[in-house]
């Protein structure tokens, strides 16, 4: 490493999205920690709030060039959100833009794939597009066994490629006295959420305090709160909150003090578990469930498909029983940890 070093860290910081946010903001800060805070760039511009909230400025494109290292960060950008043929179509070509349309400006610096997730990629140009950013990476650390398999499964031959957890696990543990139960689904239907609603009523009384909480200012919308009104009508009025998203750190403290989290998105769920909370998730997006089956707790995790009272009912009355494998977590966040240590120093 010399006194030029200069970094810069890309994710999917586009929509003010809170775990996308988390995200990067991690990365950055590990890289800072090694190189300087005044070292650390994002590679390319994106949502401008979501950029003021991560601090760390956009490298000039004039100075792309002079970037000696370049950090694709966690997220799952390299990987499809639904099996349309139309959305993903659209998710392609807008990902190509975002994620690797300006690679080339960044020819003279070492490249490494860090904490993301890959895959299904079924679109044959934008895989291959996405397998010379991997070829050409000097690290590649997936997040997690299904990535790999992708790895594999398209072909792609690394010669040091590994797996290591979401970085959003980094996260310290809240060693806190827990309270409040926390739903955050607004993606759901509504008669969904009064599964959800009717069975946290039937466990923890109508009386439970219960808080929504949104994870972008996109999400909170006078129908996606009469939605959760209209669901929850086991629940008393009073009792019933909302907290809109501001800002993602004000969220990350927060989420430590719930004693339970329900949740059909991905790193609010994640948030809660690394600081040492309990979360049942209803995915609507296939990464939450590796997430689950990465740390051995399938059983909170249950597919829309199953969502019932029984279903849900079962996953509350064994609560006692989630206990994600911190080993997972511990040797993966020092595998990242390494392999930035060691990347920045080459």
């Amino acid at each position: 490493m010399t006194d030029k070093t200069k970094v810069a860290v890309h994710g999917s910081y586009f929509a003010d999205n809170y775990g996308d946010t988390l995200l990067v903001k991690i990365m950055c800060d590990m890289a800072a920690s090694i190189v300087g805070r005044e070292n650390v760039y994002l590679a390319v511009g994106g949502h401008e709030g979501e950029q003021k909230a991560i601090g760390y400025p956009v490298v000039p494109k004039s100075a792309r060039r002079s970037v000696t290292h370049l950090i694709y960060g966690g997220g799952g950008y390299l990987g499809e959100r639904t099996n349309g043929l139309v959305d993903n179509l659209t998710w392609s070509i807008r990902n190509y833009g975002r994620h690797l349309a300006w690679r080339k400006d960044f020819a003279y610096a070492k490249k490494a794939v860090i904490g993301a997730g890959f895959g299904p990629i079924s679109n044959v140009l934008l895989r291959g597009k996405i397998r010379d950013l991997l070829l050409n990476s000097q690290v590649v650390l997936l997040r997690d066994r299904e990535s790999l398999d992708y790895v594999d499964a398209y072909g792609i031959r690394h010669p040091s490629i590994g797996m290591c957890v979401d970085i959003a696990l980094s996260l310290p543990v809240k060693d806190i006295a827990k309270q409040g139960i926390a739903v955050h689904a607004d993606n759901l239907s509504q008669s969904e959420l009064e599964v959800i609603f009717g069975c946290l009523a039937a466990r923890f009384g109508q009386d439970a305090a219960i808080e929504v909480i949104f994870d972008n200012p996109s999400s909170c919308t006078e129908e996606a709160i009469a939605k959760y009104k209209a669901a929850a009508t086991n629940v008393a009025p009073e009792r019933l909150s909302f907290r809109f998203y501001d800002r993602f750190d004000t969220l990350v403290e927060r989420i430590a003090d719930y004693s339970l989290v329900v949740t059909s998105k991905l790193h609010v769920g994640i948030t809660c578990i690394a600081q040492g909370g309990r979360v049942i998730s209803i995915p609507t997006h296939q990464k939450t469930a590796r997430l689950y089956r990465q740390l051995g707790i399938s059983q909170f995790c249950i597919q829309r498909q199953d969502l019932s009272p029984s279903a849900f009912g079962t996953a509350i009355d064994a609560m006692e029983e989630f206990k994600p494998d911190r080993s997972v977590i511990e040797s993966g966040i020092r595998k990242v940890s390494d392999a930035v240590s060691a990347f920045l120093r080459e």
